[in-house]
């Protein structure tokens, strides 16, 4: 079949609910399950607030990995854009800390404390700097001891934006 432009433009974009419908089909079919209307509904209902190409990747993703005779449910589906998420979360809080180290390094000396020219860090790069020992700590503390604090740090960023407190 050949496409053009205009059938390329005029094609009516899949919505979340239709995505969700689709998927469970295909899981239907991987599992061996009948489904029901209603099933087709709840699973419509719980996932139509997730942006279609997102929801299209998280089942492709959970498709590829579903082990389970049952078939998978909504959460199921949801599980698999939080580990994303979380995923994309910590490398954030990894180089956050890349940057609040070469900042303490930059800006900060055990006997003089803050450079007054430093510019002031974020309010959550600043909390996890101080669950991390604080600047005098991360300046002065021996190589060892720096991974601690660096995990530390990552926690406490992760934390922060996820509760967003």
């Amino acid at each position: 079949m050949q496409t053009n432009a205009l059938t390329t433009i005029c094609e009516r974009p899949i919505s979340s609910s239709e995505i969700a419908r689709q998927w469970l089909v295909k899981f239907a079919e991987i599992c061996q399950k009948p489904i029901t209307s209603a099933l087709a509904e709840i699973w419509s209902e719980q996932l139509n607030d997730i942006a279609p190409e997102l929801l299209n990747r998280a089942c492709d993703r959970l498709a590829k990995t579903w082990t389970s005779g049952f078939l998978p449910t909504p959460g199921n589906v949801r599980t698999q854009i939080e580990k994303t998420d979380s995923a994309g979360l910590e490398l954030e809080a990894a180089d956050a800390w890349d940057r609040y180290l070469a900042y303490v390094q930059k800006y900060f000396h055990a006997d003089l404390g803050w450079d007054r020219r430093a510019s002031r860090l974020d309010a959550i790069m600043e909390h996890a700097g101080r669950a991390a020992g604080g600047a005098h700590w991360v300046e002065s503390c021996p190589e060892s001891d720096l991974q601690w604090a660096r995990k530390r740090f990552i926690e406490s960023y992760t934390l922060a934006h996820e509760t967003g407190q």
